[in-house]
Protein backbone atom coordinates (compact mmCIF):
# COMPACT_ATOMS: atom_id res chain seq x y z
CA UNK A 1 0.00 0.00 0.00
CA UNK A 2 3.54 2.39 0.97
CA UNK A 3 4.60 1.67 -2.56
CA UNK A 4 2.00 2.17 -4.87
CA UNK A 5 1.07 5.76 -2.36
CA UNK A 6 5.02 6.51 -3.42
CA UNK A 7 4.53 5.70 -6.89
CA UNK A 8 1.11 7.75 -6.69
CA UNK A 9 2.73 10.53 -5.40
CA UNK A 10 5.59 10.41 -7.69
CA UNK A 11 3.89 10.15 -10.75
CA UNK A 12 1.75 13.50 -9.61
CA UNK A 13 5.20 15.03 -9.27
CA UNK A 14 6.96 14.40 -12.27
CA UNK A 15 3.40 15.86 -13.88
CA UNK A 16 3.44 18.97 -11.87
CA UNK A 17 7.02 19.42 -13.05
CA UNK A 18 6.45 18.93 -16.33
CA UNK A 19 3.54 21.44 -16.30
CA UNK A 20 5.56 24.10 -14.60
CA UNK A 21 8.30 23.43 -17.18
CA UNK A 22 5.87 24.08 -19.96
CA UNK A 23 4.33 27.42 -17.92
CA UNK A 24 7.86 28.61 -17.67
CA UNK A 25 8.74 28.08 -21.45
CA UNK A 26 5.34 29.76 -22.08
CA UNK A 27 6.05 32.59 -19.98
CA UNK A 28 10.04 33.47 -20.12
CA UNK A 29 11.29 31.40 -23.18
CA UNK A 30 8.36 32.25 -25.35
CA UNK A 31 6.94 35.44 -23.27
CA UNK A 32 8.19 37.85 -25.53
CA UNK A 33 7.38 36.22 -28.90
CA UNK A 34 3.86 36.14 -27.71
CA UNK A 35 3.70 39.61 -26.53
CA UNK A 36 4.94 41.07 -29.77
CA UNK A 37 2.01 38.84 -31.40
CA UNK A 38 -0.41 40.15 -29.43
CA UNK A 39 1.05 43.81 -29.49
CA UNK A 40 0.97 43.14 -32.97
CA UNK A 41 -2.91 41.89 -33.51
CA UNK A 42 -4.02 45.07 -31.52
CA UNK A 43 -2.44 47.39 -33.80
CA UNK A 44 -3.47 45.79 -36.85
CA UNK A 45 -7.38 45.90 -35.28
CA UNK A 46 -7.17 49.16 -35.00
CA UNK A 47 -6.21 50.09 -38.46
CA UNK A 48 -8.84 47.39 -39.49
CA UNK A 49 -11.70 48.54 -37.47
CA UNK A 50 -14.42 51.30 -38.44
CA UNK A 51 -15.82 52.85 -34.98
CA UNK A 52 -18.53 55.08 -36.79
CA UNK A 53 -22.35 55.62 -35.61
CA UNK A 54 -25.14 54.61 -38.54
CA UNK A 55 -27.01 57.23 -40.47
CA UNK A 56 -30.97 56.39 -40.92
CA UNK A 57 -33.88 57.68 -43.63
CA UNK A 58 -37.48 57.13 -43.04
CA UNK A 59 -40.28 55.82 -44.91
CA UNK A 60 -44.22 56.67 -45.74
CA UNK A 61 -44.82 54.19 -42.54
CA UNK A 62 -42.41 55.93 -40.31
CA UNK A 63 -39.51 52.93 -40.32
CA UNK A 64 -35.92 53.54 -39.38
CA UNK A 65 -33.91 52.63 -42.91
CA UNK A 66 -30.05 52.67 -42.38
CA UNK A 67 -28.02 54.60 -45.54
CA UNK A 68 -24.90 54.42 -43.95
CA UNK A 69 -23.14 51.48 -42.16
CA UNK A 70 -20.31 49.55 -41.46
CA UNK A 71 -19.66 46.31 -43.16
CA UNK A 72 -16.55 43.65 -42.89
CA UNK A 73 -14.97 41.68 -45.52
CA UNK A 74 -11.70 39.72 -45.71
CA UNK A 75 -8.66 41.58 -46.09
CA UNK A 76 -4.65 40.63 -46.15
CA UNK A 77 -2.29 42.67 -44.51
CA UNK A 78 1.74 42.21 -43.51
CA UNK A 79 3.12 42.80 -40.11
CA UNK A 80 6.77 44.21 -41.26
CA UNK A 81 8.20 43.65 -37.47
CA UNK A 82 7.51 40.08 -37.83
CA UNK A 83 8.50 38.84 -40.93
CA UNK A 84 11.58 36.61 -40.76
CA UNK A 85 12.57 36.51 -44.50
CA UNK A 86 11.68 39.51 -46.37
CA UNK A 87 12.49 38.33 -50.20
CA UNK A 88 10.68 35.08 -48.95
CA UNK A 89 7.07 36.81 -47.83
CA UNK A 90 7.75 39.39 -50.93
CA UNK A 91 7.61 36.67 -53.44
CA UNK A 92 5.08 34.86 -52.28
CA UNK A 93 2.79 37.93 -52.10
CA UNK A 94 4.00 39.15 -55.24
CA UNK A 95 2.73 35.56 -56.85
CA UNK A 96 -0.88 36.30 -55.61
CA UNK A 97 -1.54 40.19 -55.89
CA UNK A 98 0.13 40.52 -59.23
CA UNK A 99 2.63 43.38 -57.59
CA UNK A 100 6.35 44.34 -57.36
CA UNK A 101 8.46 41.86 -55.64
CA UNK A 102 11.09 44.77 -55.07
CA UNK A 103 8.70 47.53 -53.92
CA UNK A 104 7.24 45.10 -51.10
CA UNK A 105 10.76 43.87 -50.32
CA UNK A 106 11.58 47.48 -49.67
CA UNK A 107 8.24 48.13 -47.09
CA UNK A 108 9.07 44.81 -45.27
CA UNK A 109 12.49 45.94 -44.39
CA UNK A 110 11.04 48.79 -42.30
CA UNK A 111 10.85 46.89 -39.32
CA UNK A 112 9.18 49.57 -37.48
CA UNK A 113 5.92 48.76 -39.22
CA UNK A 114 3.24 46.91 -37.69
CA UNK A 115 0.58 47.23 -39.99
CA UNK A 116 0.41 47.29 -44.22
CA UNK A 117 -2.47 46.49 -45.95
CA UNK A 118 -2.49 44.37 -48.84
CA UNK A 119 -5.36 43.72 -50.54
CA UNK A 120 -9.29 43.96 -49.40
CA UNK A 121 -12.25 42.10 -50.47
CA UNK A 122 -10.78 38.57 -50.73
CA UNK A 123 -11.92 36.12 -52.81
CA UNK A 124 -12.26 32.81 -51.17
CA UNK A 125 -9.99 31.29 -53.22
CA UNK A 126 -7.30 34.04 -51.92
CA UNK A 127 -8.04 33.74 -48.44
CA UNK A 128 -7.18 30.11 -49.46
CA UNK A 129 -4.09 30.67 -50.79
CA UNK A 130 -3.27 32.89 -48.06
CA UNK A 131 -3.60 30.58 -45.38
CA UNK A 132 -0.12 29.01 -46.46
CA UNK A 133 1.67 32.54 -46.35
CA UNK A 134 4.66 32.61 -44.31
CA UNK A 135 4.89 34.71 -41.05
CA UNK A 136 4.12 38.37 -41.01
CA UNK A 137 1.67 37.97 -43.52
CA UNK A 138 -1.86 37.45 -42.12
CA UNK A 139 -5.76 37.59 -43.12
CA UNK A 140 -8.54 39.31 -40.72
CA UNK A 141 -12.12 41.11 -41.17
CA UNK A 142 -11.65 45.02 -42.15
CA UNK A 143 -14.49 47.17 -41.70
CA UNK A 144 -15.82 49.37 -44.29
CA UNK A 145 -18.46 52.45 -44.76
CA UNK A 146 -21.29 50.82 -46.45
CA UNK A 147 -24.10 52.51 -48.43
CA UNK A 148 -26.49 50.21 -49.69
CA UNK A 149 -28.82 51.86 -51.78
CA UNK A 150 -25.75 53.18 -53.68
CA UNK A 151 -26.43 56.61 -55.39
CA UNK A 152 -29.25 58.06 -53.58
CA UNK A 153 -28.81 60.78 -51.99
CA UNK A 154 -25.45 60.73 -52.57
CA UNK A 155 -24.61 64.82 -52.33
CA UNK A 156 -26.69 64.75 -48.68
CA UNK A 157 -24.75 62.02 -47.27
CA UNK A 158 -21.25 62.58 -48.62
CA UNK A 159 -18.88 59.65 -47.59
CA UNK A 160 -16.12 58.71 -45.60
CA UNK A 161 -12.55 58.59 -47.22
CA UNK A 162 -8.95 59.35 -46.86
CA UNK A 163 -7.30 62.79 -48.68
CA UNK A 164 -4.12 64.50 -48.13
CA UNK A 165 -5.10 65.27 -45.00
CA UNK A 166 -5.81 62.65 -43.52
CA UNK A 167 -4.71 58.78 -43.18
CA UNK A 168 -7.73 57.81 -41.01
CA UNK A 169 -11.02 57.38 -42.51
CA UNK A 170 -13.56 60.45 -42.02
CA UNK A 171 -16.48 61.86 -43.16
CA UNK A 172 -15.67 63.98 -46.60
CA UNK A 173 -18.78 65.84 -47.70
CA UNK A 174 -22.12 65.94 -46.86
CA UNK A 175 -23.48 64.27 -43.65
CA UNK A 176 -20.90 62.14 -42.99
CA UNK A 177 -18.86 65.51 -42.35
CA UNK A 178 -20.96 67.84 -41.02
CA UNK A 179 -21.64 64.91 -37.96
CA UNK A 180 -18.40 63.70 -38.07
CA UNK A 181 -17.63 64.04 -34.32
CA UNK A 182 -20.98 62.46 -33.54
CA UNK A 183 -20.78 59.64 -35.95
CA UNK A 184 -16.77 59.36 -34.83
CA UNK A 185 -18.47 58.43 -31.29
CA UNK A 186 -20.63 55.87 -33.11
CA UNK A 187 -23.90 58.07 -32.35
CA UNK A 188 -26.41 57.12 -35.03
CA UNK A 189 -27.63 60.35 -37.27
CA UNK A 190 -31.20 59.98 -38.14
CA UNK A 191 -32.16 62.33 -40.64
CA UNK A 192 -36.20 63.14 -42.26
CA UNK A 193 -35.52 62.03 -45.87
CA UNK A 194 -37.83 60.39 -46.86
CA UNK A 195 -36.02 57.37 -49.16
CA UNK A 196 -39.21 56.71 -51.70
CA UNK A 197 -39.80 60.55 -52.39
CA UNK A 198 -36.39 61.02 -52.41
CA UNK A 199 -36.19 58.06 -55.46
CA UNK A 200 -39.16 59.49 -57.40
CA UNK A 201 -37.04 62.76 -56.99
CA UNK A 202 -33.73 61.51 -57.92
CA UNK A 203 -35.57 59.72 -60.84
CA UNK A 204 -37.73 62.73 -61.89
CA UNK A 205 -34.35 64.53 -62.02
CA UNK A 206 -32.97 62.40 -64.43
CA UNK A 207 -35.47 62.72 -66.90
CA UNK A 208 -35.59 66.14 -67.07
CA UNK A 209 -31.98 66.25 -67.40
CA UNK A 210 -31.64 63.93 -70.34
CA UNK A 211 -35.25 65.45 -72.25
CA UNK A 212 -33.74 69.29 -71.99
CA UNK A 213 -30.25 68.75 -72.38
CA UNK A 214 -29.21 70.22 -69.08
CA UNK A 215 -25.78 69.10 -67.39
CA UNK A 216 -27.31 69.67 -63.81
CA UNK A 217 -29.82 70.18 -61.52
CA UNK A 218 -31.55 69.93 -57.88
CA UNK A 219 -34.48 68.95 -56.57
CA UNK A 220 -35.95 69.70 -52.83
CA UNK A 221 -39.26 68.09 -51.71
CA UNK A 222 -40.43 69.08 -48.35
CA UNK A 223 -43.43 69.20 -46.07
CA UNK A 224 -45.20 72.20 -46.31
CA UNK A 225 -47.08 71.79 -43.09
CA UNK A 226 -43.79 71.14 -41.17
CA UNK A 227 -40.89 71.96 -43.19
CA UNK A 228 -39.62 68.61 -43.52
CA UNK A 229 -36.83 67.91 -45.56
CA UNK A 230 -37.79 65.22 -47.18
CA UNK A 231 -36.06 64.68 -50.54
CA UNK A 232 -32.90 66.52 -51.44
CA UNK A 233 -31.92 65.40 -55.59
CA UNK A 234 -29.14 66.57 -57.13
CA UNK A 235 -27.53 65.88 -60.57
CA UNK A 236 -24.96 64.69 -61.37
CA UNK A 237 -24.76 62.34 -58.59
CA UNK A 238 -21.58 59.52 -57.65
CA UNK A 239 -22.13 56.22 -55.71
CA UNK A 240 -20.29 56.89 -52.24
CA UNK A 241 -19.28 52.95 -52.09
CA UNK A 242 -16.83 53.99 -54.85
CA UNK A 243 -16.23 57.93 -55.15
CA UNK A 244 -12.53 57.30 -56.04
CA UNK A 245 -14.06 56.93 -59.63
CA UNK A 246 -16.21 59.96 -59.87
CA UNK A 247 -15.17 63.60 -60.37
CA UNK A 248 -14.68 65.70 -57.24
CA UNK A 249 -17.28 68.44 -58.73
CA UNK A 250 -19.63 65.63 -58.49
CA UNK A 251 -19.17 65.78 -54.63
CA UNK A 252 -20.89 69.18 -54.16
CA UNK A 253 -24.94 70.17 -55.35
CA UNK A 254 -24.60 71.82 -58.44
Amino acid sequence: MAVRFFILNFGFAVLFALLGFNLYRLQIDQGAEYFERAEARAAAREELSLDRGRIFVTNRNGTQIPVAQNRSAPAAYANPKLIVDNKEAAAFVASLLNVSVSSLEEKFADKRSQFMLLADNLSGELIGALSEAPKGIYVDEKEFRSYPFGRLASHLLGFVGVNADTAKPKGLYGVEKYFEDALAEEGDVRLSLDRDVQAEAEAALARLVTDYGGTGGTVIVMDPTTGKLLALASAPDFDPNDYRVSSVANFVNP
